[in-house]
């Protein structure tokens, strides 16, 4: 697992790093705004420098550009209609399970 926090109170990231880092944690916390983007300062935990996690994150990071992404293309069967005996006992089952939920 590899942690990522960003934060725009610098008191709150100081106090992620130092969390993260007595927890080993791998982690990168980041001072900054998440809305607009910007960036005041960031700090790698000791465990992400001694698992080489940079390395790791790049990796992986170009193996999901390489991999094409799949769609499903054909449409999936559809149920045969019900008759009208299964749809009256699937709403009684529903309708109990509805009952039971509110006051299980």
């Amino acid at each position: 697992m590899h942690a990522f926090a960003q934060d725009i109170d610098a008191l709150a990231c100081q106090m992620a790093y130092l969390t993260l880092s007595l927890c080993h944690v791998p982690a990168i916390v980041v001072h900054g705004n998440t809305i607009s983007l910007e960036e005041w300062g960031h700090w790698v935990t000791p465990a992400h420098v001694l698992g080489r996690w940079d390395r790791r994150l790049k990796r992986t990071q170009a193996e999901q550009a390489c991999v094409p992404l799949l769609v499903d293309i054909e449409p999936r069967p559809t149920s045969p209609p019900a008759s009208e005996a299964e749809e009256a006992a699937a709403a009684v089952v529903n309708k109990r399970l509805e009952q039971l939920s509110l006051f299980g």
